[in-house]
């Protein structure tokens, strides 16, 4: 099953898709025509009693998204697909989870051709009529969009949860925090560089 690729940190300043990022764990859920949802797996590997909590994802997903993302991919002509949903809850950070949350799922991607993520157009044309990860802005990345972003700062009701995932019709995808979680982020690390930069 396709892995979710890992987001570039690089940011550029091109006319993009700008989501935004949940602060969770990526699960993966393969679905066909035939089977529906079939086969799920976390970010590397299937699901297994190695991450017990992820196992809650399974049940979450099929109650969310079955029927809405039947008619949605019927309707599109798309036969099987890989869809990239985001685990999270109210005390979630950096991949770790309370076990007393109530947790959720939320899409956050998929991949028709097994192989690639569709461009953000096609997602958001494709699913405009399933609950998705919400699309903050269509425009070019200038820095004045950056400093809103790390700032937090001007989203109206919206409170970013960890940062933006910016994705361009050409495949381009890079992501930008927020300075809040970083800064939670060093005082999680405390003081370890490495573990602060695979979390990052």
């Amino acid at each position: 099953m396709l892995e979710y690729p890992t987001i570039d940190k690089i940011v550029r300043r091109e006319q993009c898709y700008v989501f935004d990022k949940i602060d969770g764990s990526n699960i993966r859920a393969e679905w066909n025509r035939e089977k529906g949802f079939w086969k799920f797996g976390r970010r590397h590997g299937l699901l297994d009693a190695s991450t017990p909590i992820l196992l809650r994802a399974p049940q979450l997903i099929e109650w969310k998204y079955k029927l809405a993302v039947a008619r949605a991919l019927k309707s599109a002509r798309v036969h099987k697909a890989v869809l990239f949903f985001e685990f999270y809850g109210e005390h979630s950070f950096a991949g770790n989870h309370d076990v007393t949350d109530i947790h959720d799922v939320i899409l956050i991607d998929a991949s028709f051709d097994m192989k690639t993520l569709v461009e953000p157009r096609e997602f958001c044309k494709v699913f405009s009529e399933v609950q998705h990860v919400t699309l903050l802005a269509h425009q070019q990345f200038s820095a004045e969009l950056e400093s809103a972003i790390r700032s937090n700062f001007g989203w109206g009701d919206i409170s970013l949860h960890e940062g933006v995932v910016c994705k361009t019709n050409s495949g381009l995808r890079f992501k930008v925090k927020t300075d809040a979680w970083l800064e939670k982020l060093h005082t999680f690390c405390a003081g370890n560089d490495k573990l602060f930069k695979e979390l990052e």
